[in-house]
């Protein structure tokens, strides 16, 4: 497990271009997005595993793998909240982060 994030964690800045306006780099742009597709999905079944262990709390959704400007994060994270929460109280959160090499969690 996590060959998919290693893999992803040295795409980190590299800019997204939807495949259909990549040019020549469509192949390329499909390649990138299914792996970071591959990686969130790595982050997700990371993030229940641990939700099975932190009960009563309960896991919100895994940040995506491309920012609003579409440019690869160079880390995942997910947050944790108690049943009583509200939406803006976060009671915990995990992140993973780093290069392929030397990554880690928080």
């Amino acid at each position: 497990m996590l060959e998919n994030i290693k893999a992803y964690l040295s795409k980190q800045g590299v800019k997204y271009i939807k495949p259909e306006k990549a040019g020549p780099h469509q192949e390329e742009m499909e390649v990138l997005k299914a792996l970071g597709q591959a990686a969130r999905k790595e982050m997700q079944t990371l993030s229940k595993v641990l939700e099975e262990r932190l009960a009563p709390f309960k896991m919100d959704r895994v940040s995506n793998w491309a920012n609003q400007a579409q440019i690869c994060r160079p880390h995942f994270w997910c947050y944790y909240r108690a049943p009583e929460d509200s939406l803006d109280d976060v009671a915990m959160a995990i992140r993973l982060y780093g290069q392929p090499e030397n990554g880690g969690f928080q």
